[in-house]
């Protein structure tokens, strides 16, 4: 065999080990740490007034502090917020002529009860705002289950369908969804 030959055998096999490590470090979870560490930085180091600015079809509705004291001083309504003002706010956005609604909440638990609204009536009104207008889009979680079968993840996912009938999660584009057994969607 020619020296030439010979090295790229050696860089090759040098590419193969390094792959080889490289995979065995993401598959143990090695590298997450590092991952969320660059992730942070990135963050930090991107320059506010750099950031994406939505197109003038894009209305941001954030719940920020004035938000917050404004319900309170006014309704006399504390954080967190019962769900029936989430189903109002998507009955007056689409009323507006929003073409869809995102929420960047995730809703996991059941609401509490209230004096004036017990949590399943104010789950259900929102749910049934969500389901109303469509293109309503709820956060959610994927969770991997080791010990799950196919047939458990295909019952989970008909049990889901049927439980969050008309509650479309949000996914962001072009994102594929890994294989995973669990869905955690929000209780609405």
């Amino acid at each position: 065999m020619t020296r030439i030959g010979t090295k790229i055998l050696q860089g090759i096999g040098i590419g193969v080990l390094c792959a080889v490590a490289v995979i065995t470090m993401f598959m143990l979870g090695l590298l997450e740490p590092a991952e969320l560490k660059s992730l942070d930085y990135r963050f930090q180091k991107v320059p506010k007034a750099a950031a994406a600015v939505p197109g003038d079809d894009i209305v941001v509705v954030e719940i920020d502090s004035g938000s917050l004291e404004s319900l309170r001083r006014q309704k006399g309504i504390r954080w967190p917020w019962p769900r029936m003002i989430y189903g109002d706010i998507v009955d007056y956005l689409k009323d507006a002529g929003a073409r869809a609604v995102v929420f960047d909440i995730w809703f996991h638990e059941e609401d509490i009860e209230r004096a004036e609204i017990d949590g399943e009536s104010s789950d259900r009104f929102f749910a049934d705002a969500t389901a109303r207008h469509g293109n309503v889009f709820h956060a959610f979680m994927l969770k991997r289950d080791a010990d799950a079968t196919y047939a458990d993840r295909e019952e989970n996912v008909a049990g889901l369908k049927r439980k969050y009938e008309g509650v479309t999660p949000f996914v962001p584009y072009g994102y594929k969804l890994p294989s995973y057994s669990r869905a955690e969607l929000p209780l609405c």
